[in-house]
């Protein structure tokens, strides 16, 4: 299996320091520039699918990666950004601020930790194993996700002996 993991372009959230979860935020024109750096990187390739989290920041990302490789895009929740609960939407300082008791059992013991009305860290490494289990080994794609998600699988399964990055 040959995966190539792309982290959704720049939101508002993100220059913001924003936890932006399962919540939408308008892409910046930083962002837009970073899919015309996208596509030159793209230009060449080929994948046999092309598949993304349905958040819009990730969807928008893989929609003009598609275009450039005539690659269709395939929606899967799985490989969302984990649910942030109360704390969506917020910087970590106003995290702290309002919820001090949870921030200190979410930094505690993160792996075991669940967001108050959003989702617990078990469910979303489960979910994104079981997505990665469901791929065809033998198959070429591009994954448009995002950080966590990013992170789980670079730490749980992927020995990164060779890869590329690409600084857009």
């Amino acid at each position: 299996m040959n995966l190539i993991i792309v982290r959704h372009v720049e939101t508002e959230a993100n220059i913001k320091r924003i936890f932006s979860g399962w919540s939408n935020y308008d892409i910046t024109q930083n962002g837009l520039n970073q899919i015309n750096e996208l596509k030159k990187t793209f230009k060449y390739m080929y994948a046999d699918y092309v598949i993304s989290s349905p958040l819009y920041r990730a969807y928008y990302t893989a929609l003009e990666i598609s275009k450039v490789i005539n690659t269709k895009i395939v929606i899967d929740e799985r490989i969302k950004e984990i649910n942030f609960g109360i704390f969506d939407g917020k910087t970590i300082e106003e995290i702290k601020e309002k919820y001090y008791k949870e921030y200190i059992l979410w930094m505690g013991n993160y792996k075991k930790y669940c967001f108050p009305n959003g989702e617990c860290y078990s469910s979303f490494f489960k979910r994104i194993d079981e997505f990665l289990n469901d791929l065809d080994k033998t198959k070429k794609y591009i994954i448009v996700t995002h950080g966590g998600v990013i992170n789980y699988i670079t730490g749980k399964h992927i020995s990164l002996g060779d890869y590329m990055e690409v600084g857009i």
